[in-house]
């Protein structure tokens, strides 16, 4: 496994360089789990602070539009007083953002070790991932667990892969290495070598 590797570096001859992106994309790779959870936390308790204005409106539902909460808040909205209407759109807008972030607590919490990229990008929502990038820029992670080393393995070998593609790209776009030649062919008296 480790010769190959090496005879990948070695054949490349950017040894310093391949390996400086293997453990820059590997740390990033390793630093995803870590984030991951972080936001997990932030939807989970922005779901638990909706959760208690659900319940309270649920309540209220109970005791007055048996158990309906769709009922109450028809009840409010029809409301004449704009005041009041404008209550029933509260009530249903805290409502749907509490199931979409309990969906996606469970969403992710629930998913296998390479699922979680594909539900964070599902339930992807702007509010929490700056909430959580702010507490994990402070105090990132780099996890050692089984998951966070795959990932690490995973962000080297991308980014290694992505050297070697910018590397092959930036020698067609700008050929370093040939000279010109001047005088050696009598028909064509400047010629280019390789």
């Amino acid at each position: 496994m480790i010769k190959p590797i090496k005879n990948y570096i070695a054949r490349k001859g950017h040894e310093g360089r391949v390996l400086a992106c293997g453990i820059l994309g590997g740390t990033a790779g390793g630093a995803i789990p870590g984030f991951i959870a972080q936001y997990i936390q932030r939807l989970d308790g922005g779901a638990q602070e909706l959760g208690k204005l659900v319940d309270n409106w649920q309540s209220r539902a109970n005791s007055l539009c048996d158990g309906s909460l769709d009922m109450l808040i028809d009840i409010f909205r029809t409301n004449a007083n704009q005041v009041i209407s404008q209550e029933g759109d509260l009530i249903a807008n805290t409502n749907e953002r509490y199931q979409f972030l309990r969906e996606a607590v469970d969403a992710l919490q629930n998913a296998g070790m390479f699922e979680k990229p594909v539900e964070f990008i599902r339930y992807f929502d702007q509010e929490m991932a700056t909430k959580a990038f702010d507490v994990f820029k402070d105090n990132p992670t780099v996890s050692i667990s089984p998951e966070g080393l795959a990932y690490a393995a995973v962000g080297a070998i991308v980014s290694c892969l992505a050297y070697d593609a910018l590397t092959e790209a930036g020698k067609k776009a700008w050929p370093l290495g040939r000279r010109v030649v001047r005088g050696k062919n009598p028909e064509n008296p400047v010629s280019v070598e390789e």
